[in-house]
């Protein structure tokens, strides 16, 4: 829906409202849509909305506010993420993990997540060099733990291959 807004001159926000994905006029703070569904809502009925999906937890008026473009993307690949574990699918998994290794601030345990899934799938080779990448970035977060435990991780994954 924001693509296809850009692409005629409409300005559409994202909005990640908890547990489901609306998108908002960028002009209009009043007029929201649930892209899904193709209902139309205003503030109060995207209260509600939550309200109804959510039960008790409190609802917080920036739930409502536009989502940067990084945002959306890891929304999108934590929700696809979600998807292939539950189906089991370590193929797409593997394909997933490795846009969100890609997008920065990242958790380092995505990183790791990504090399176990490679060795699981017998991609030896490509999950030590995925632990390679972790433990630079763990250099760089200055985590001298996690750098020591990933480089081991990924002499043992190179000993296996001989």
């Amino acid at each position: 829906a924001i693509e296809v807004g850009r692409r005629v001159d409409v300005p559409i926000v994202g909005i990640g409202l908890p547990g489901h994905f609306l998108v908002r006029d960028a002009t209009d703070e009043d007029a929201y849509a649930d892209p899904f569904n193709g209902t139309r809502l205003d503030r109060s009925a995207c209260r509600s909305f939550f309200v109804e999906h959510q039960g008790d937890a409190p609802f917080d008026e920036s739930y409502l506010s536009p989502l940067g473009t990084r945002a959306i993307i890891s929304r999108l690949l934590a929700n696809l993420k979600g998807i292939h574990l539950a189906r089991r699918d370590r193929k797409a998994l593997i394909d997933v993990l490795e846009l969100r290794v890609m997008v920065p601030d990242t958790p380092l345990d995505e990183w790791r997540e990504l090399a176990s899934a490679l060795a699981a799938d017998g991609r030896l080779l490509d999950a030590a060099k995925q632990l390679d990448a972790l433990a630079e970035h763990a250099r760089a977060a200055n985590a001298p733990k996690l750098v020591e435990q990933v480089e081991r991780e990924a002499i043992k994954l190179r000993a296996r291959l001989n």
